[in-house]
């Protein structure tokens, strides 16, 4: 019956992606989208999401962190986190997925209805599911809706948004996302640390600063990060520094020297060697290679 529904849904999928490679449906906040070649090392940040796979296989990095989903499964991310994604694919077997934005706004109004017993300890805060049956018939009329019956979206899309959220809120990696907005949790307060680290990644790491403000001794502020994370505060920064470095270079428009100081590196050499760590070529042999 479940697999009856997969297959449908599948099929569903590639209907509506027979002319282009991605549909933004951006009611709903959703991507559907089909790959039909192997893709390596794409290194981005990635927001508080979901990524549903129907067909074809994905592994995702975080430094030393290695996660695989394939089809019937899905990856949540619930905090802000650059990683580096690979997609297995052919135009035999394409990948397909669907991926939602998670809106916390929506998941602290059902907080409330799910049970507590839910709420244990976990890793790292990216965690792969299993599609349900559940699941499913949500996501088919979503997509139903968004192709078949725009007419009723306006009204139809908010309500269906908010019960894939529930959902989701109810499976395995439901608590996870319950102890991120559970207001005062450690979970929560790393999140807000994130968001600011993000925002201010150019400048000198404080961690003594951001423990307090997480009210939080260092030894324990370092030990949640990680948990959440899978990153030392340190390697999250140097991350988001070295992502923002490759866009600026991709754009062509200033020097190696110049974006080094832009992201926040005093020293050239050091901004070279940490580049050549984390993509495998130097900064200035990238810019080259973009000519």
């Amino acid at each position: 019956m479940v697999q009856d529904k997969f297959h449908a849904l599948t099929d569903r999928m590639l209907t509506v992606l027979q002319k282009e490679q991605t549909v933004h449906l951006s009611q709903l906040g959703i991507t559907l989208y089909q790959c039909n070649t192997c893709i390596d090392r794409v290194v981005y940040v990635k927001n508080p999401s979901v990524c549903f796979i129907l067909q074809g296989e994905k592994h995702v990095y975080c430094w030393k962190n290695h996660i695989k989903y394939v089809d019937g499964q899905y990856l949540c991310y619930f905090v802000d986190m650059p990683l580096v994604g690979e997609v297995r694919a052919s135009r035999k077997n394409p990948c397909l997925g669907i991926q939602m934005h998670l809106d916390a706004s929506i998941l602290l109004q059902l907080m409330p209805v799910i049970p507590n017993w839910q709420r244990k300890e976990s890793g790292m805060e990216i965690t792969v599911g299993t599609v349900d049956e559940d699941i499913l018939d949500t996501l088919h009329r979503l997509i139903n809706l968004a192709c078949d019956k725009k007419d009723d979206i306006a009204v139809l899309a908010p309500l269906i948004k908010h019960e894939l959220h529930y959902r989701l809120l109810k499976t395995s990696p439901g608590h996870i996302l319950q102890r991120l907005l559970s207001l005062g949790s450690h979970e929560q307060r790393i999140s807000q640390a994130i968001s600011h680290l993000k925002q201010h990644f150019s400048e000198p790491l404080r961690i003594e600063d951001m423990a307090k403000n997480a009210h939080m001794s260092l030894s324990v502020f370092y030990r949640q990060f990680r948990k959440v994370t899978g990153l030392s505060p340190l390697q999250y920064q140097k991350s988001l520094k070295l992502i923002e470095a490759r866009r600026l270079i991709r754009q062509q428009q200033l020097s190696v020297s110049e974006i080094a100081l832009h992201v926040g590196y005093g020293n050239l050499s050091q901004f070279s060697r940490e580049y050549r760590q984390y993509f495998g070529t130097s900064p200035s042999r990238e810019k080259t290679a973009q000519t």
